[in-house]
């Protein structure tokens, strides 16, 4: 027994608490005249199992909305970074010859309505030594990251003559492939040269308007699979705020760190929610759970799953809680009757759209 003042636990049979030294004995005689069943009515307290049936529901929606929180930033940068980037292709520059013998690349990509070569702000076109990431660079230069260093260039028959006719190598390590020879350092083999346009002739030029069309449908998959799943968050969202607005828990114990205390407490005790509740400390039990939240969250959510594709436990708990409701429709001159038949229709009620909501999603996780 806790004392109705300030929630100690009162030890033996004493008539007042030992902590603050209220009077114990109306609470006892209460619960003596009005019976097990009728006590619980008159403050509220729901059955237990519609209780653990509903805290389990608001565990399972806290963990679903923090993975799919995850999975939307995820989708969303994978989206953006597809969306900012046209088809970038590599042309490896094998080998140089005099003084240094190095390897870089040419980039050259589609916009969409013609291909471009990466130049210099001299108009000289880049050669990259080392292996670079392409769609790093192509972003970086779309975005802006590098300065006024970069810039994408029409590659039109032109400018293919003009780097046929001159090919040089720079000493500062930045290469390039153009008419500016005041930094010149040693000349590029002419015939590696004329490789690396013939690779962008025959290898990168073909093929870049369908490589980019492919693209694009990759990023409109992208695009949807980020939408789909912004969705099923707002979803979900909504599930955990409904459940919430039952107000069969306090706000202060609205979040996922009570919630999985509360439903463990009860579901291994047999204890009401009210008791529960005075054992709560937040920030004790935070730092206890913040290590096995990270390792239960995948089990929790799975185990969820299991639950709401078992058709058969869904229509038990369901039947279960009309039931309670029935019952208490039915039951005259008790406190509270008609407000507790009131929850558990609606506990029966987000418990099926919240298997509905895992059910649809389970293939995320």
């Amino acid at each position: 027994m806790y004392c109705s003042n300030c929630g100690a636990k009162i030890v033996g049979s004493g008539r007042f608490c030992s902590n603050c030294g209220a009077p114990v004995g109306a609470s006892s005689s209460a619960s003596r005249q009005g019976g097990s069943r009728g006590a619980k009515r008159a403050s509220g307290e729901l059955n237990r199992e519609a209780l653990i049936i509903y805290l389990r529901n608001l565990e399972a929606l806290e963990f679903a909305v923090r993975r799919h929180s995850r999975l939307r930033d995820s989708s969303l940068y994978a989206y953006r970074h597809a969306a900012n980037m046209n088809h970038v292709g590599c042309i490896r520059v094998n080998r140089f010859t005099g003084r240094l013998e190095l390897q870089g690349y040419v980039f050259v990509r589609w916009n969409g309505e013609y291909p471009q070569i990466l130049c210099n702000a001299h108009g000289e076109v880049y050669l990259a030594e080392g292996n670079l990431d392409p769609n790093h660079v192509s972003v970086c230069v779309d975005l802006g990251q590098w300065g006024k260093e970069m810039f994408w260039r029409a590659l039109d028959k032109q400018v293919m003559e003009d780097l046929h006719k001159n090919i040089i190598l720079y000493k500062d390590g930045l290469f390039g492939l153009g008419k500016y020879t005041r930094r010149i350092w040693g000349k590029v083999d002419p015939v590696e040269g004329d490789n690396v346009l013939r690779r962008i002739e025959e290898n990168f030029l073909p093929t870049a308007q369908d490589k980019w069309i492919r693209k694009q449908a990759k990023v409109e998959r992208k695009k949807q699979a980020a939408e789909s799943i912004e969705s099923e968050l707002s979803q979900a969202k909504h599930l955990l705020r409904k459940s919430y607005n039952l107000n069969i828990i306090p706000n202060q114990y609205r979040n996922l760190y009570a919630v999985d205390f509360l439903y463990s407490f009860l579901k291994s005790s047999n204890l009401t929610l009210s008791e529960a509740l005075l054992h709560f400390n937040l920030e004790e039990i935070k730092q206890k759970l913040d290590k096995v939240i990270e390792k239960q969250e995948q089990i929790i959510l799975q185990n969820e799953i299991i639950i709401a594709q078992n058709e058969k436990l869904l229509k038990k708990n369901t039947a279960m809680l009309n039931g309670l409701a029935s019952i208490e429709r039915t039951t005259e001159n008790i406190a509270g009757s008609s407000a507790l038949a009131a929850q558990y229709s609606r506990i029966a009620a987000t418990n099926s759209e919240t298997c509905a909501w895992f059910c649809a999603v389970q293939t995320r996780w």
